[in-house]
């Protein structure tokens, strides 16, 4: 397989930054490297507020330790995990939403990076 072009990174980080889902992309310090449209949208966090810096210190209301845990087992077992709204009503606490919006988490390592997790809110 080649080498991805830079253009093809773009468009592979636009389409990422419109999903009508909310994308973040984590290290294993939970740095921020990506904060989409969706999450800027609903958590009233923008971009510039987050990028680069912990999830948990710009975010104070996350669960932290289960979350922690939660991502720690992710990077261990290199494999997906789950989370249904059933199990936990919420990761991301958002005042800007209706009530229909699905709430399911997927949290999944890199195939690029086995240093970065990414999570994704539905």
């Amino acid at each position: 397989m080649s080498d991805i072009s830079l253009a093809d990174f773009h468009l592979t980080m636009q389409v990422l930054d419109h999903l009508d889902a909310g994308i973040v992309i984590l290290d294993k310090n939970y740095n921020v490297y990506a904060w989409n449209t969706f999450m800027q949208s609903y958590s009233g966090i923008s971009t510039e507020q987050i990028m680069g810096k912990s999830l948990f210190d710009v975010v104070p209301h996350l669960p932290e330790k289960w979350l922690k845990n939660k991502i720690a087992s992710t990077f261990k077992l290199r494999m997906r995990s789950f989370l249904l709204e059933e199990d936990r009503p919420w990761v991301f606490k958002f005042t800007n939403f209706s009530s229909n919006i699905r709430r399911n988490s997927d949290y999944m390592i890199s195939e690029h990076d086995a240093n970065t997790v990414k999570v994704s809110n539905r």
